[in-house]
């Protein structure tokens, strides 16, 4: 016995440190430790202060020679590589996932439809799917139209100045949005021949659904921001999980057009635990798809954030818990989630609420802080997009029309978080997808 009597003391000093250690290191500690580390890992992944100055003031000048209608500034996402902020992949058999996906939600969709047929009042003539105050938003479907003549955006009089009020003057010239008092005719003459050709969509076919819209898709201008039916802006920080909060954000706001609730789901159970059809993980830090976890949504449905707060990192998941909180039905906008038309993109966000797209991010686009952003950087190809937004709504009169881009990374950036994007720029709309939650659990 006596070899053992320096093993066993020593086991119980070693227990005893621990509970020292347990009750004397508080939570807020154990918090300001955790704190201080992602502190750490977003300062490492940051750019040199003097390169970020040159790029801003680089930008800049592209800005004033290209006659571009967006200003740029010192953000908090340009101080860091694209790659470390942005995070969409999108899988190569994407098309084929899309035609099957597209297929699945049109057979949901009837069955929804029916139900809520049989369960609605006698004397209520909607056809819409799910907003409970339908009052508010319900308009006639629309007749087919085509899509309007963009005008070219030097020629609109006044639009900047309705951007920046009263305060042109006092702007720094390398910071003002071209306006057309500024542009020589032969300018305006080579920006109307550089306009980017508009994308072909696949032939899309009538709608048949008989589900009504909840907004006018022919109306020049309308948001989800500006109706209130979307939750606050939120930031990712540095992990590559713009997907998992693109998912997210579009969940939330069809919960809060149906029930005008605000809820908060985690977008860390979703990088730690969504998984598509066939069990892949739909995405972790270093990347993922929107589609995968809107899968996984609806099968296991989402969590609150309060339950499973984000942590700016991968973690474990500790497995699927029951919830209520479940996707109903979703697809993409167009069934080889292509890019679509503007007019498709149209009736998609007026019917079932913002709608999961791609984009292309660029140095340009971490800068933003204000106007229309029109970019239309190189694309190479369909599937050269990194980001993973939600577009919320659309204004015709800016630009040569633009979306409202709502971004994930904080209220600092952009417009309190938002930006206009013009239409078709720099691949914003490929893989455009929308979402109906399930709110009857």
């Amino acid at each position: 016995m006596k070899k053992f009597t320096i093993p066993a003391v020593l086991f119980f000093a070693f227990f005893a440190f621990l509970l020292m250690t347990r009750t004397t290191t508080p939570q807020s500690r154990l918090g300001s430790q955790f704190k201080a580390a992602v502190e750490e890992q977003r300062k490492t992944s940051m750019r040199d202060i003097n390169e970020v100055k040159k790029l801003i003031k680089d930008i800049q000048k592209q800005i004033k020679d290209n006659h571009w209608q967006f200003r740029v500034g010192m953000t908090e996402a340009i101080k860091h590589q694209i790659e470390d902020i942005t995070g969409l992949k999108a899988p190569s058999n994407l098309k084929s996932q899309a035609t099957k996906q597209n297929s699945r939600s049109n057979s949901e969709l009837d069955s929804m439809v029916r139900q809520r047929k049989k369960s609605q009042p006698a004397n209520v003539q909607s056809s819409f799917l799910f907003l409970i105050d339908e009052a508010s938003f319900f308009f006639d479907r629309p007749s087919k139209k085509k899509d309007p003549v963009q005008t070219d955006l030097a020629v609109k009089r006044g639009e900047n100045r309705s951007i920046l009020g009263d305060n042109w003057d006092e702007i720094p010239a390398d910071e003002r949005i071209a306006r057309k008092d500024d542009i020589a005719p032969e300018i305006i003459d080579q920006k109307k021949d550089s306009i980017p050709p508009p994308v072909e969509p696949p032939i899309q076919e009538e709608d048949t659904s008989g589900i009504g819209f909840i907004a006018d898709p022919d109306s020049s201008a309308f948001n989800w921001r500006d109706k209130k039916r979307v939750t606050p802006i939120r930031h990712q920080q540095t992990c590559g999980s713009c997907w998992a909060f693109t998912t997210v954000s579009v969940l939330e706001a069809s919960y809060k057009i149906q029930t005008n609730k605000d809820t908060d789901f985690s977008e860390q159970q979703i990088v730690d635990c969504a998984v598509d059809r066939s069990g892949r993980r739909a995405g972790s830090c270093n990347g993922g798809w929107y589609g995968a976890a809107f899968e996984s949504l609806q099968k296991n449905g989402a969590v609150l954030e309060n339950i499973v707060p984000y942590r700016n990192r991968d973690g474990i998941c500790s497995g699927f818990t029951p919830s209520n909180y479940k996707i109903a039905t979703w697809a993409y906008v167009v069934p080889n989630a292509g890019t679509p038309s503007p007019r498709d993109m149209k009736k998609a966000i007026a019917k079932y609420g913002p709608v999961a797209t791609a984009c292309k991010v660029t140095p340009a686009f971490q800068g933003y802080t204000g106007g229309v952003f029109d970019e239309h950087t190189s694309m190479y190809g369909a599937n050269d997009v990194n980001h993973a937004v939600v577009v919320e709504g659309w204004d015709d009169t800016k630009g040569r029309g633009a979306w409202l881009l709502r971004n994930s990374w904080g209220k600092e950036w952009g417009e309190n978080g938002y930006m206009w994007i013009e239409y078709q720029c720099n691949g914003i709309g490929f893989g455009a997808a929308w979402v109906v939650a399930d709110v009857q659990r």
